[in-house]
């Protein structure tokens, strides 16, 4: 049995999704079981409104406790991949690039510590209309671009794969629901999509569960060389 950890906010919660199936991280793990023949058991740790570190000056305004808070208690068993997908309500809140490293180094750290695989999450573009009943969420000044900078270089420090979800939704805002914020159903299937491609680009152990024998032969014997 594999165990996979999330922990995030109300994107990583699946929130906007028609059904909870039809959200990422149920769609990635099912995804993975199909490509990998793992036996995948998943930990959903995410809600909406959370924020990754109480040091965010939006967190009175959160949902509590903040993903490094609730930490020590998950970091207490082991893991076969963590994936932490949070930041962004910390970014809206008004947290400076260099509390948010700070903060995510500690949290990453323990993450190392825990899992035997772990993924760090970028950040994507979010409007302001997303946040206009939480206008502690209003505050920040600075381009998501300086975020996902500190969250590629500490992901290349400890080890960590890193998950690009910044570049598809920037070819691709209409996958992003009118509210700004949440994907849509085919949001979250594209988030599910580079989620997989980064799990089996950079785990090999993941990588490794698929036939190692060639079945080119035995393809051909079973469904014929053509289908005209």
């Amino acid at each position: 049995m594999t165990k996979i950890l999330l922990m995030g906010d109300s994107i990583a919660r699946g929130y906007n999704a028609s059904i909870l199936g039809k959200s990422w991280f149920p769609l990635f793990c099912r995804q993975l079981e199909t490509a990998t023949g793992l036996a995948i058991s998943p930990t959903n740790h995410s809600s909406g409104g959370r924020c990754m570190t109480p040091r965010c000056p939006a967190y009175g305004a959160s949902t509590k406790p903040a993903v490094l808070e609730s930490a020590p208690a998950l970091f207490g068993e082991e893991w076969d991949l963590i994936i932490l997908a949070c930041g962004h309500n910390d970014y809206r809140g008004g947290i400076s690039p260099e509390v948010f490293r700070s903060e995510y180094d500690a949290l990453l750290s323990a993450a190392s510590q825990s899992g035997r695989m772990v993924m760090v999450s970028s950040l994507y573009n979010t409007l302001d209309k997303g946040y206009k009943h939480m206008p502690d969420f209003c505050r920040n000044t600075l381009p998501v671009e300086e975020f996902n900078t500190v969250l590629s270089e500490l992901a290349i420090k400890y080890g960590a794969a890193y998950a690009d979800v910044y570049t598809p939704f920037l070819a691709a805002p209409h996958l992003i629901d009118p509210d700004g914020l949440h994907p849509t159903d085919q949001g979250h299937l594209l988030l599910a999509s580079v989620y997989l491609q980064t799990a089996l680009t950079c785990f090999p152990d993941l990588a490794g569960k698929l036939p190692r024998e060639s079945l080119v032969y035995a393809f051909r014997e079973r469904y014929g060389n053509q289908t005209f």
